[in-house]
């Protein structure tokens, strides 16, 4: 390494904070000290300062997403970019150790460059033609490779699966998300875990791919299920809290009694569902996963169509029946076996539920019903 130790400041969003040599390699820093980062290293450097603002992460960069790249993406900054996030994974990752899944969830990431054609992975490739680098203690293994993806994709690893994720994607502002205020950060973290849970559902449960909802056939009756979820899930109180559930799994009830939609429903609740129950309580604390399944009942009021709103059903009911199976400490993830699991039923049965209430004996202003009923996209 050079004898002078300089600070590695992350360059994100096109800040001038500092200046940026165009392509991959010769940076300054604030003094104007030239330092190549692409030197290879070959153990983790001592006495270096590495300087992260972190709050640059979370500036909003632009309005919308549309495959155009909006930030600086020479190598540089792709491996600071990269080792931020694979230090934020990987101590999540170590901090779980298996006791989610029964199973590590660390799994492969790599981060495409589609600028210069460079990716940074987590780890190292089986022919050994990455570069290792390290920053503050977090390796990174950065090649060249011409690689065009849009999205976040799983693909083939030296013989796992990985996460590959455009840089682009990770450094836009708009994300097509689960609802609420969320940093791009944490944004950028649950996508992450949501495509690793995909990535290891074969070997935790059996589950291969996403499955499709019908289409949204009784509207009024998913809206009031969630709604009496959210409500048990963010209510400081046990006994209301199961009372909400049993209005919630009647609400269902009558739902799948007119239009036999159990099994299409268990299914993506087990695909989507316990993905985003995962990322959920990996990456954020509680007080923020209320906050957020609060915000669900307006997204899904504001769907235009009933298709769209069977389908976010999934991946919400899913995750709020894994909330709610912890907080009455339920051993079921454990139990999952195979999409067929109906994570309703386990709740149902935890709690003793053996009668469904009658719609007209449920109290349905708790779960906005006169709102609802005033939607001009919601047929009552």
């Amino acid at each position: 390494m050079m004898g002078r130790k300089p600070k590695l400041i992350i360059m994100l969003l096109g800040l001038a904070l500092t200046s940026v040599v165009a392509g991959c390699g010769r940076t300054t820093d604030g003094a104007g000290y030239a330092y190549n980062i692409n030197t290879p290293v070959e153990a983790p450097p001592t006495n270096e300062e590495y300087i992260y603002d972190k709050s640059l992460l979370e500036v909003p960069l632009h309005d919308e997403y549309d495959n155009e790249l909006y930030a600086d993406e020479t190598t540089s900054a792709l491996i600071e970019f990269a080792a931020y996030y694979f230090a934020r994974l990987q101590a999540m990752w170590d901090e779980d150790d298996g006791k989610m899944w029964g199973i590590p969830l660390h799994t492969p990431i790599v981060i495409v460059c589609r600028q210069t054609s460079t990716v940074a992975a987590n780890r190292p490739d089986s022919q050994h033609e990455f570069t290792h680098y390290y920053i503050d203690g977090t390796a990174v293994y950065v090649s060249t490779l011409s690689m065009h993806i849009s999205r976040m994709e799983r693909k083939a690893w030296d013989g796992q699966i990985g996460i590959f994720i455009p840089l682009g994607l990770m450094q836009s502002y708009e994300w097509k998300g689960i609802g609420g205020f969320i940093g791009r950060t944490d944004r950028n973290l649950m996508q992450i875990i949501h495509y690793v849970m995909h990535a290891l559902q074969p070997s935790i449960m059996g589950v291969y791919g996403a499955y499709q909802m019908p289409p949204g056939h009784g509207r009024i009756y998913y809206h009031l299920e969630i709604n009496a979820l959210v409500y048990a899930a963010t209510i400081d109180d046990r006994e209301r809290a199961a009372a909400a559930i049993h209005d919630a799994l009647s609400f269902r009830h009558i739902r799948r009694s007119i239009y036999h939609t159990d099994t299409a429903e268990n299914q993506f609740k087990i695909s989507e569902g316990t993905a985003v129950y995962t990322e959920l309580r990996l990456v954020l604390n509680r007080n923020k996963i209320n906050e957020i399944v609060q915000k669900w009942k307006v997204e899904l009021v504001r769907q235009p169509g009933d298709a769209q709103v069977s389908f976010l059903y999934g991946y919400k009911a899913g995750a709020l029946y894994g909330i709610l199976l912890d907080d009455f400490g339920v051993d079921w993830r454990a139990h999952i076996n195979g999409l067929n699991t109906d994570l309703g039923y386990m709740l149902q049965n935890a709690l003793g539920i053996t009668e469904f209430m009658p719609f007209d004996e449920i109290d349905v202003s708790r779960y906005g019903y006169s709102e609802l009923a005033l939607s001009p996209t919601i047929r009552i």
